[in-house]
């Protein structure tokens, strides 16, 4: 397991913040969590939202700026930040600002907070609950304090993110999904059965229109397209 994460999953209880907490921090924009980055991931709405602000097509943005590959565990297809440069910058990072501030990724806007699915101990179900994280940042100071709710609020982000909601549950359902077609045909599911679910779930978006529209109706297209592989290929 990534290091990062064991140390979340292993101090969860003692870094879990509720949404009306109180917590400082403040930005000083040094630009620290801006480089040295390889693990800027963008989600769905991320590419969307950074598509509509630089007025260009998901397609474009993913072209320019990002690097799509196969998530080692998840099998899903994985977009990320293509960093630059010995420092390894975000592509966005301009002269120590952020060109995209508006619409930066979900991951940026959000730290020092961090998120993950509530799941039920006894099952390993997703729960329809987002917890909340704050680990004590290497960057910034103390002299301003916020609540989650407001700090989120800022980036337009509710805490209960219905889309956040509804992807973390579809990246569980999806990855079972893959692993299964690997087992049963390995070839087809690399040339043609990734490649149309990322197109169906990060690229085939109008950013003249409300994203999570488009998202759900994406969605449960790429659930059907599943069980229609999974049940012509185990006939």
């Amino acid at each position: 397991m990534d290091p990062r994460l064991q140390h979340i999953a292993e101090n969860l209880d003692n870094i879990t913040i509720g949404p009306d907490e109180p917590f400082q921090f403040h930005c000083t924009q040094c630009g620290k969590c801006c480089i040295n980055r390889e693990d800027i991931l963008l989600n769905p709405q991320d590419l969307f939202r950074i598509a509509k602000h630089l007025e260009q097509t998901p397609q474009d943005v993913v072209e320019y700026f990002c690097e799509v590959y196969t998530g080692s565990d998840s099998r899903m297809p994985i977009v990320r930040l293509l960093p630059e440069g010995p420092t390894k910058r975000c592509p966005f990072l301009v002269r120590n600002k952020c060109r995209i501030h508006e619409a930066k990724p979900a991951v940026c806007a959000m730290f020092p907070l961090g998120r993950t699915h509530g799941f039920d101990l006894e099952t390993g179900k997703p729960l329809p609950e987002i917890l909340y994280i704050l680990d004590k940042p290497h960057c910034g100071d103390d002299s301003e304090t916020h609540t989650v709710r407001e700090w989120l609020g800022s980036f337009h982000i509710p805490v209960d993110d219905p889309f956040y909601l509804e992807w973390s549950e579809a990246l569980i359902s999806f990855t079972q999904a893959f692993r299964k077609l690997e087992e049963i045909n390995p070839a087809a599911t690399a040339v043609l059965i990734r490649p149309a679910v990322y197109e169906h779930l990060y690229l085939a978006y109008n950013t003249s229109q409300d994203f999570l529209p488009q998202f759900q109706e994406n969605l449960g297209k790429t659930r059907e397209f599943f069980q229609i592989l999974l049940h012509a290929l185990e006939d």
